[in-house]
């Protein structure tokens, strides 16, 4: 049986649906841009909105803390990776960014996965120079390896 989403005013037919707004929401801007659109912005607040009293009854710092001045998309990057996702600009100045997919699933990531991209990121350079290393002393120009 689907799981049908309320979020603010919008009620979703089933989780899916509801992660295919945001997703949309988030293709609309480019990296680097303002929520301009108003639906757009009360739609991320709603999930905010919901989002935060989860995050806080497991401890996790909140996103919104109730002084959202507006939401960015921007690009996170990392050692050998990149993705756009949103972010939240609180009236304050400070900002943050969050998972829609999170968000929309009320799932924080808790201090486990939070450990496990910690310890990813800390062995991040030694991969992509091992993958080189490996692609330089076994790989050929059409893809495949050389017989030793």
């Amino acid at each position: 049986m689907a799981k049908s989403v309320e979020i603010g005013s919008r009620s979703f037919r089933t989780q899916k649906s509801a992660l295919d707004h945001y997703k949309a929401v988030l293709h609309r801007y480019q990296d680097g841009h303002r929520v301009s659109d108003q639906g757009d912005h009360a739609d991320l607040v709603a999930l905010i909105e919901r989002y935060d009293p989860v995050l806080d009854a497991v401890g996790e710092p909140t996103k919104g803390d109730g002084q959202i001045a507006h939401f960015e998309r921007r690009l996170n990057t990392g050692t050998g990776w990149s993705s756009s996702g949103f972010w939240v600009v609180r009236q304050d100045g400070t900002d943050t960014d969050f998972s829609y997919i999170d968000a929309v699933k009320g799932q924080p990531k808790g201090r486990s996965q939070d450990f496990y991209g910690a310890c990813r990121q800390a062995v991040a350079l030694d991969l992509i120079q091992a993958k080189k290393q490996a692609f330089a002393q076994y790989g050929t120009t059409r893809g495949g390896s050389r017989a030793n």
